[in-house]
């Protein structure tokens, strides 16, 4: 059950009032007289009315499921509210805390996630919400609002869930249409970014300590312990022919990591912000009343979020968040469809520098085959798998062996044997593993 709090009376000056001094209105060409003194008059006893006196109620509830969030506690705050004017209005916000010392402090502390997050959504956010005021862009936002927050442990933002955004189930993947709207959607974000980069709004402070570009202790423990579950769980509980490619794995886990480090040194003309943990569980979605059609989509969790090639995100949430029947057999029209929407929103904020065509997008998704292994092979089975019991022990992992760390079942599930058996069989015979 919700844990319940009753609060005093805010003080009405803590509460921001909206100023205005003057209105015209226009009406067939002509410019109409009115008393625009009375009109602000109505808009000033209107914001007073819609000004909280009391807080009657609070509702605090986990916000966050099982399997979506290993390095902080995520609740719903709601809050009942005396207006002004008598009524009773409600609202509620996302606490996101970090979780405090502990193992998983030495395993990721050396990424600095809080202040990074903090920072993406006090000042980085923001700039690109300015840019979409400078163009004029009336398209919704792709973040949610952040209402302040703690050096460096404690965030609040917005509820999207009571905004009518939702997340879908991460266990079963999302489909085409969807993987669509989200690829034309992430590619406004690096479009923007880009914008930020050449205005020098973006620096070297926000490449971030990605695991990967910082080549830590914790890249070269996390992706040896899971391959080596992997690989042995398909040699002894996958059907015999599969043998093979367990051994393939299990031989080649240096040199996967070497491989994966080697795609962070890129041509600089694909950078762009990546968010850097795309994937299903941390999108919020609003679709249509009536079907499953998507018409708005919103990032959340901005940890991981630094400077890379535009592949990074985009191999990133083919491989752990859509159906992988589906993303093999429709790859081409899903990097269309980035190359695309990148292209156009690069020209509708007027960018006059390299626009990356199809071929380079394909080239690139090439040269990072490498990761959409590591994200198929390590990645996606902790994000979808549906298993009650814990998947990953990411506080344990320079601790204990590595089949305490990964549970084994998220390399068995039927479904993951199913989807991913014909990818690592691809990357087999293309000599990418």
């Amino acid at each position: 059950m919700p844990a319940r709090r009753r609060l005093g009376q805010y003080e009405s000056d803590s509460f921001p009032t909206v100023l205005t001094s003057a209105l015209i209105m226009v009406e067939a060409g002509e410019q109409c007289s009115v008393d625009t003194t009375w009109l602000v008059g109505l808009l000033k006893k209107s914001f007073a009315d819609q000004k909280p006196s009391v807080v009657l109620d609070t509702e605090i509830s986990l916000a966050s499921a099982l399997g979506e969030n290993f390095l902080s506690t995520v609740h719903r705050v709601k809050v009942t509210l005396l207006l002004k004017g008598g009524k009773r209005k409600s609202f509620s916000m996302i606490v996101k805390k970090e979780i405090p010392g502990g193992k998983v402090d030495l395993v990721m502390g050396i990424l600095n996630i809080f202040p990074i997050e903090c920072k993406v959504y006090t000042i980085i956010l923001p700039m690109m919400g300015a840019l979409m005021d400078e163009f004029d862009d009336k398209r919704d936002k792709i973040w949610s609002n952040c209402l302040g927050y703690e050096p460096y442990s404690c965030i609040v933002m917005e509820d999207l869930n009571f905004e009518g955004y939702t997340t879908i189930d991460r266990t079963k993947w999302q489909s085409i249409q969807q993987a669509q709207f989200a690829l034309r959607t992430l590619a406004r974000f690096h479009a923007m970014s880009k914008i930020l980069l050449s205005r020098g709004q973006l620096t070297n402070d926000d490449r971030g300590h990605n695991i990967f570009v910082n080549d830590s202790k914790t890249f070269r423990t996390v992706y040896p312990a899971a391959l080596g579950v992997l690989s042995n769980a398909i040699k002894t509980k996958w059907e015999p022919d599969w043998k093979d490619v367990g051994q393939r794995i299990a031989d080649n886990v240096e040199l996967i990591c070497d491989k994966m480090m080697r795609v962070f040194t890129y041509d600089k003309k694909f950078e762009a912000y990546n968010h850097g943990d795309l994937w299903s569980s941390n999108m919020m979605w609003k679709f249509t009343e009536y079907g499953d059609v998507p018409v708005s989509l919103k990032f959340i969790d901005w940890q991981f979020a630094h400077i890379n090639s535009f592949i990074i995100d985009v191999v990133y949430f083919l491989f752990t968040s859509v159906v992988p029947t589906l993303r093999r057999n429709n790859l081409n029209l899903l990097l269309e469809t980035y190359q695309e929407a990148l292209e156009k929103n690069l020209k509708f904020f007027k960018w006059e520098g390299y626009i990356p065509s199809l071929e380079d997008v394909k080239s690139e998704f090439d040269r990072a085959a490498i990761m959409a292994f590591a994200f198929a092979a390590c990645s996606l089975p902790v994000t979808s798998t549906a298993l009650p019991e814990l998947s990953l022990d990411i506080g344990s992992l320079f601790d204990l062996p590595p089949e305490q760390v990964f549970n084994e079942g998220i390399f068995t599930e039927e479904k993951f044997v199913r989807e991913i058996g014909p990818d690592f069989r691809a990357f087999c015979d293309a000599g990418v593993i």
